[in-house]
């Protein structure tokens, strides 16, 4: 005669049942359902809460602000109609006492019309190279409003000749920029005794 069973009845086996049972969460009523209230730029999202959940009674949200500003008049802005006139405004504004140093990757701005809005500084590396972020050549490009780019970098051996990663990093920013409807236009090389590579003289774009 078999011994009668102590376990859980709902149990197949006969034995206590020891999985944990979620609690039912009721079911909102329609007077505690969320209110999302409208919002203007700049303010933060304020956000009503189940009644039986322990939820702060205001989420914020940061505010982001992008700003452009230009200190140089668009009368006076300089056009870019060849690699010279890149290689000329980079010169005159690469610091000469670090040039042969360490290498810099700059970008300069340009509008529809390759007029300059500004150059942009995004990293200093060590004397064989520097490390380039898409991310950031591209958030600066937008930031500036710019629709075309020429890239330029510095060679601390005075040998303007590219290495196939700047080759690369070349077609990969002009890849990501067609996305953005951002052409890269050229990309210059320095060197310190004045001289200097376009890429897109020499067809290495």
């Amino acid at each position: 005669m078999g011994r009668k069973g102590h376990g859980n009845p709902g149990s197949p086996d006969g034995l206590p049942d020891r999985r944990k049972r979620l609690p039912l969460l009721p079911l909102p009523d329609p007077a505690t359902l969320i209110i999302i209230r409208e919002c203007s730029l700049g303010r933060s999202l304020n956000f009503k809460p189940y009644k039986n959940m322990n939820k702060p009674d205001e989420l914020l949200a940061s505010e982001v602000e992008i700003i452009y500003k230009s200190k140089v008049p668009a009368s006076k802005r300089v056009q870019i109609n060849h690699s010279a006139d890149a290689f000329k405004v980079l010169w005159e504004h690469w610091d000469k006492d670090t040039i042969e140093h360490h290498e810099e990757f700059k970008i300069l701005l340009l509008n529809n019309k390759n007029a300059v809005l500004g150059i942009a500084d995004i990293s200093k590396g060590g004397v064989n190279g520097t490390i380039v972020d898409p991310r950031i050549v591209l958030q600066t490009a937008l930031k500036a409003h710019s629709s075309g780019l020429i890239l330029a970098h510095n060679h601390p051996s005075s040998n303007p000749t590219p290495s196939e990663a700047d080759v690369n990093i070349t077609k990969k920013l002009a890849e990501a920029g067609k996305v953005m409807d951002i052409q890269v236009l050229d990309h210059i090389i320095l060197c310190g005794d004045g001289t200097y590579y376009s890429l897109m003289d020499e067809c290495r774009m």
